[in-house]
């Protein structure tokens, strides 16, 4: 009998209700009624016991303490129920005492848990008087796996307190579990997710490199997975693989939040299969970043699929195959209505066509975020869609960073815009096309009253002019950032009125990063 079965055996029998039961239960025999008035049967029941317990003795361990203290409990009870049916008269002989020598073989075995040196606990000896104080992550787990009662608020604190080399530590453990004993492997992971942190969760699948010994684990891992989990974050599992996914998406059916970063051996397969799946209905937060084998294909699976009409927050940086067709879908299908943050970094084949479906659609009013770094086939039309279009009045943040092909009509159109009043984040770093008029028209906007953080890293055009009708600007008093990395052309003398500008705005020290003075300056409000 190998360790599984053990285990199910031995839940089998510690769920009885009678002693009855419990004889049918290891007996396998049909044809022993009232088996506590025969001495025969108690003898083979006897038998049977101590020969599970010594056949089974290298499977025992800390994790059967509660069933085997439920056997103790209930042949407790059994032995005091046929002791007080003889003196109501109901049997003539005290066959109840035969029960002794089961309770006996049973407290052996459970000394034989106790004493299992296969599941180590080195435990601060006032660990359970601990509300606020550290226990490592481990500690807490095997606690928990000897039936010991830890708050959930202490394992959560613990699993999030944990390092990233304790993380890696506790996976080889369950890996060493897995085989020798998986119904600890089962509590084990069972006990992690549901309390670890998204960050985490990363960190414990991040080891698992593709190599052929971790992909069991991996499936055994998402076999079990608490079927109600609302985040998991596989990134940087590169052994994930469309498999994986379809495994996870029949096992979890509250997902709100859900990662595949850096998962690059993922296919449309596995997405078309998870836009298409009705557990899949709570997803919010959907990360594809860097799961550069996907298509338009992909992502307007997800886009035309009922089941995703909650997402909120879509990452597709790196993608570098999905084109004009997916960034259209996803402006103009109402499933995607409640998006809110949209990052298309690095989509190299999204242009200006694109980014104009998604001004002019009513799809787009909730978005708030729009990363389109590096997207460097954008022209100034684009931009300019955007700050033309009454669906932008959401829109907080926007990103152009090394969109190299915009000039300072773009900016200017954001600048005179009656609709973008609510930006208050606008990265314009290596925009290398920009000077001083595009600076001033932001100065100058009656549309940039809530701007808090600006770029211009690496916007060599720009001057002392530009930087100190930014500072100078009534129109921009919440301005909290300005990074000017990179601008060759500011002076000292104007880097000091920044940095006092700044100072004077949130009357607060700023943070200067250690770069070289003349370089830049960095303000940031706390």
């Amino acid at each position: 009998m190998g360790p599984v079965e053990f285990h199910d055996k031995l839940t089998l029998l510690s769920q009885a209700y009678s002693f009855d039961d419990f004889a049918l239960k290891i007996l396998r025999d049909q044809h022993a009624p009232h088996c506590i008035f025969e001495n025969e049967i108690v003898y083979k029941v006897n038998e049977e016991v101590q020969k599970l317990f010594k056949d089974n003795q290298k499977h025992l361990a800390q994790f059967h303490l509660p069933p085997l203290k439920s056997l103790v409990n209930k042949f407790t009870d059994w032995s005091k129920e046929g002791k007080k049916r003889i003196r109501d008269g109901v049997i003539k002989k005290n066959n109840a005492e035969n029960l002794l020598p089961l309770i006996e073989q049973i407290k052996g075995a459970i000394k034989l848990a106790e004493q299992e040196s296969s599941l180590s606990l080195l435990l601060p000896p006032d660990i359970f008087s601990l509300s606020d104080g550290y226990c490592s992550m481990s500690e807490c787990i095997n606690v928990c796996l000897t039936g010991r009662t830890i708050t959930p608020e202490l394992l959560k604190q613990s699993i999030a307190a944990a390092s990233s080399d304790e993380i890696k530590e506790f996976l080889n453990s369950v890996r060493e579990r897995r085989e020798s004993h998986p119904h600890i492997f089962n509590q084990m992971i069972d006990m992690f997710f549901k309390h670890a942190s998204f960050d985490a969760q990363a960190l414990f699948f991040s080891p698992m490199l593709g190599f052929p010994s971790d992909e069991p684990l991996l499936n055994s891992i998402i076999s079990i997975l608490p079927a109600d989990l609302t985040d998991l974050n596989l990134s940087d599992c590169q052994l994930l693989n469309d498999s994986h996914v379809m495994n996870i998406i029949e096992r979890c059916n509250n997902l709100r939040r859900l990662s595949f970063k850096n998962c690059s051996n993922i296919t449309n397969t596995a997405i078309m299969a998870l836009a298409q799946s009705p557990n899949m209905g709570n997803i919010k937060n959907l990360n594809l970043r860097n799961c550069f084998r996907l298509t338009d294909v992909a992502i307007t699976s997800i886009t035309s699929s009922p089941y995703m009409h909650n997402l909120k927050i879509f990452n597709l940086k790196n993608c570098y195959h999905i084109s004009d067709i997916a960034i259209s879908a996803i402006a103009e299908n109402p499933n995607m209505s409640k998006l809110h943050t949209l990052n298309l970094s690095n989509c190299y084949f999204v242009t200006s066509r694109a980014i104009q479906a998604i001004a002019r659609s009513l799809n787009m009013l909730n978005l708030q975020s729009l990363n389109l770094t590096n997207c460097y086939s954008l022209s100034d039309s684009a931009i300019s869609s955007l700050a033309l279009s009454a669906n932008m009045l959401n829109l907080r943040k926007l990103n152009l960073q090394d969109c190299y092909t915009i000039t300072n009509a773009a900016i200017i159109a954001l600048a005179q815009s009656p609709h973008v009043l609510n930006l208050n984040n606008l990265n314009l770093k290596n925009c290398y096309l920009l000077t001083d008029i595009a600076v001033t028209s932001v100065a100058n906007s009656l549309s940039m009253a809530n701007l808090q953080k600006l770029n211009l890293g690496i916007c060599n055009l720009i001057t002392d002019a530009g930087i100190l009708a930014i500072i100078s600007s009534p129109n921009i008093p919440k301005l909290k950032r300005l990074e000017l990395k990179g601008c060759n052309k500011i002076s000292e003398e104007t880097i000091q009125a920044v940095v006092n500008k700044l100072k004077e705005n949130s009357q607060q020290n700023v943070i200067l990063e250690p770069e070289t003075y003349m370089s830049f300056v960095y303000g940031e409000l706390s």
